[in-house]
């Protein structure tokens, strides 16, 4: 049922095609989340698409439909081959759970002692699973590819269809441990850590602040930094375990430049 999504799969990882939703170098991010990533991008897309296509000739505005087409899309893919997880199954992958947020349970996995795996409520941040697979996958790896999501597969929860994906466990501690113990919460140790996030991405990748934990340039938006997203690595460098990325776009009004494409293959 999928071969034809697999052929052009293999293509686009071969680099003799490409998805034309982000440029050709930003694309990279989304070769790098695995082969299931590119194939779930070629069926959300596809199904958006058809979606969006059918809406515009009933005449019918562009609503949720889009979004529930993705979604059902993924959940058909996804149980045709064998990438649909139950709670056992995420069970038997790791060990424990790690501490997690709203968005997503993390564990430690028992299959690669290096990487956690995460299960992902991605209608938290993102509006459809494209976008999921755009901005927190395709973009974060392009831009942090030290912490590089691979999508493992999907699972149904008590959130509805979510992401499995799995990420390199990053050796540190989260800088909220360097400003916060048992006893003491130091607002100036606080400071102190969100403005090293701050200097760093303003030197690495001249980001200028938005808010306390959102950050821009021309090109992207970067929200949700808080210090438990952020480690200070056991080489004394900064890595970003999880981002709420997109593009900046004019419709945002921080003087972006940038546009998302309609999902082609190029």
């Amino acid at each position: 049922m999928y071969e034809q999504v697999k052929k052009i799969a293999g293509k686009i990882i071969e680099r003799t095609a490409t998805i034309a939703r982000l440029n050709r170098e930003e694309e990279q991010g989304r070769i790098r989340g695995g082969r299931i990533a590119v194939e779930a991008t070629l069926v959300a897309g596809g199904a958006d698409r058809a979606s969006r296509e059918g809406q515009r000739v009933t005449g019918k505005g562009i609503g949720e439909g889009a979004e529930v087409a993705q979604e059902e899309a993924l959940r058909q893919y996804a149980d045709a081959e064998g990438l649909l997880f139950s709670a056992e199954d995420i069970q038997d992958m790791s060990d424990f759970v790690l501490p997690f947020g709203a968005e997503a349970k993390v564990y430690k996995s028992r299959r690669h002692e290096k990487r956690v795996i995460k299960v992902v409520n991605y209608k938290i941040f993102s509006e459809s699973a494209l976008e999921y697979l755009d901005n927190r996958i395709t973009l974060h790896n392009y831009i942090f590819p030290f912490t590089a999501y691979t999508l493992e597969g999907f699972a149904d929860t008590e959130n509805g269809l979510s992401f499995v994906v799995s990420q390199n466990f990053i050796q540190g501690v989260n800088l909220e441990a360097l400003a916060v113990s048992e006893t003491d919460i130091s607002i100036y140790k606080l400071l102190e850590q969100y403005d090293r996030i701050a200097k760093y991405l303003k030197r690495t990748l001249k980001f200028s602040p938005i808010g306390r934990d959102s950050f821009q340039n021309s090109n992207y938006i970067i929200e949700d930094l808080h210090l438990n997203n952020v480690k200070l690595g056991v080489d004394g460098n900064l890595y970003f375990i999880d981002t709420v990325i997109s593009l900046n776009t004019p419709e945002d009004e921080f003087d972006g430049v940038r546009q998302y494409i309609e999902f082609d293959i190029i």
